[in-house]
């Protein structure tokens, strides 16, 4: 006669703070013609591009992560007869180059991000926060939903008279999203004398694993 299981969910959380961070930025101009959209374009990534690289260092690096030009439309309404007839026309282009740039150092993250909108950039997004040791952190989330889901059973066959023989079979589900801090900028107009340096905190990120497990009993 086969032994009677037990089949048990638990979760496991391990908390930590980012070591890494992610900025995008994109750099955005307009022009009548395509070829002056791209050519502005060119030159503001030039500045941009050589005032972050004056910032970062080691493994830290920046590239670029997208790139595109693509007519402005405008709607525009003509009569015919008694009718109105409406139709798009081409008022413009726009060219749009996005950068993405990749830090360790967390501190400097306002400085970088601020920096990058006064030397070309329209826009930046982030940080986005990411872990040089997610690997090990999910697998510590994991162990620790194991270690639950164990004393689980036990709990469970202690009820029933019994103990735990076994493990037969456990499945785990990781969980881990590098979380947006919320920062979107737009370049704005230069104010009158120095500006304070964007303030950037950077807190703990949650690691989870969840697992289902699945315990031999024996008396």
């Amino acid at each position: 006669m086969p032994f009677p299981v037990v089949e048990v969910e638990a979760e496991g959380e391990v908390l930590a703070k980012p070591d890494m961070a992610v900025l995008m930025f994109t750099v955005e101009t307009e022009a009548p013609a395509a070829k002056g959209a791209v050519a502005e374009n060119a030159r503001q990534s030039e500045s941009f591009l050589a005032q972050v690289k004056k910032l970062i260092a080691g493994e830290e690096k920046v590239q670029s992560y997208g790139y595109r030009v693509f007519p402005i439309y405008r709607l525009k309404e003509k009569s015919q007869g008694r009718e109105k007839v409406r139709s798009n026309e081409i008022m413009g282009y726009r060219a749009q180059h996005t950068f993405r740039v990749e830090l360790r150092e967390l501190t400097k993250i306002g400085k970088v991000s601020d920096e990058g909108i006064k030397s070309g950039a329209s826009r930046v997004q982030g940080p986005f926060w990411d872990h040089s040791r997610k690997e090990e952190l999910q697998q510590q989330a994991a162990v620790l939903a194991l270690k639950r889901a164990r004393s689980l059973a036990a709990g469970l066959a202690q009820e029933a008279g019994l103990k735990i023989k076994g493990l037969t079979k456990v499945s785990t589900v990781h969980a881990y999203r590098p979380l947006l801090l919320g920062v979107a900028r737009e370049r704005a107009p230069a104010a009158a004398g120095g500006e304070p340096e964007t303030p950037i905190e950077v807190g703990e990120e949650k690691f989870q694993a969840k697992v289902t497990a699945t315990f031999e009993l024996a008396p």
